[in-house]
């Protein structure tokens, strides 16, 4: 049981609040982790750097 500097009077009250904790630090770890992974493949693209030229623009057609 964890204790954060208090005594727990109602053993259930404790056990719900270090619940909750649990499922917002879990829910928090996979936000991140899907973050992360989209920044990823984000980066991982490849991408075409197309002339700015008109004129080549035309030619190539």
């Amino acid at each position: 049981m964890i204790q954060i500097g208090m005594n727990c009077d109602p053993e259930w009250l404790c056990d719900a609040i270090t619940g909750f904790i649990a499922v917002l630090l879990a829910l928090l770890t996979i936000g991140l982790i899907r973050i992360s992974l989209r920044e990823r493949r984000k980066s991982s693209k490849k991408y075409v750097i197309k002339p700015s030229d008109r004129a080549a623009n035309r030619n190539d057609q």
